[in-house]
């Protein structure tokens, strides 16, 4: 990935008022498409992001380009990179230990993720929930 940018230009807020700022792609920990707004909202652990295209042009840019992303479910491309746990019986996807920043994942992208995970087990913690 040495001759492939890192950063995206991203909108600081939906309508791009407040200006553009310049992202890491290996910071963002998942995208979602958003339709009420018409835009994928970009999550990092400390922040939200916004940039135009579609969830479908974004998901073939990034993986094409050597990132390593999954199409979590229809509306949402999760960085596999940044997945710290997993939530089995929930389908979450977990982005830090205290497992505030997270998103749901379909089954087929649980176990896309799971997979991916077994390539990299020492990037991605699997956890299952506890039993109530």
């Amino acid at each position: 990935m040495s001759d492939i940018a890192n950063n995206i230009t991203v909108y600081l807020d939906p309508k791009g008022k407040n200006g553009l700022a310049e992202l890491d792609i290996n910071k963002i920990t998942y995208m979602e498409l958003d339709k009420t707004i018409k835009s994928v909202v970009i999550h990092t652990l400390d922040n939200v992001y916004y940039i135009n295209g579609s969830l479908t042009q974004w998901t073939n840019l990034l993986i094409n380009s050597g990132f390593d992303f999954v199409r979590a479910d229809r509306n949402t491309l999760i960085n596999v990179k940044n997945v710290v746990s997993l939530d089995k019986d929930f389908n979450w996807a977990f982005f830090d230990d205290e497992r505030k920043k997270h998103c749901l994942l379909s089954e087929n992208g649980y176990k896309m993720v799971k997979q991916k995970g077994n390539l990299n087990v020492n990037e991605i913690s699997l956890k299952e929930s506890p039993s109530w």
